[in-house]
């Protein structure tokens, strides 16, 4: 399998409450042929995918009905980071003070 096709099969969450934005994202990433799109609306949908699934991606909103995403990035971080110190987690556009802070914590 080339490294075009490997990228393409990666597994994707798009953790946020906009259901119109969440389509919308979820339609870009299939017409660049991405197949493998989950959604979740709260923290609590993206903590139960997580934990079942194999995420390769995830999009995760800030504001969320149930908390912030960042206890989201966090849950992830103690979680799979500790298993798997390779992966990183990314933030787009500004990078906000609690990221960074989210970064420095010791586990």
């Amino acid at each position: 399998m080339n490294f075009e096709a490997q990228l393409l099969n990666k597994r994707i969450l798009i953790v946020d409450d906009d259901v119109s934005l969440s389509k919308s994202i979820k339609e870009v990433l299939v017409s660049r042929g991405f197949k493998n799109i989950s959604n979740a609306y709260s923290i609590s949908e993206g903590i139960d995918i997580f934990s079942i699934s194999k995420i390769d991606l995830i999009i995760l909103d800030v504001m969320l009905p149930d908390g912030e995403g960042y206890l989201l990035a966090q849950y992830i971080r103690k979680t799979i980071l500790r298993e798997h110190p390779q992966r990183r987690i990314l933030g787009g556009g500004i990078v906000e003070p609690k990221i960074i802070q989210m970064m420095k914590l010791k586990d």
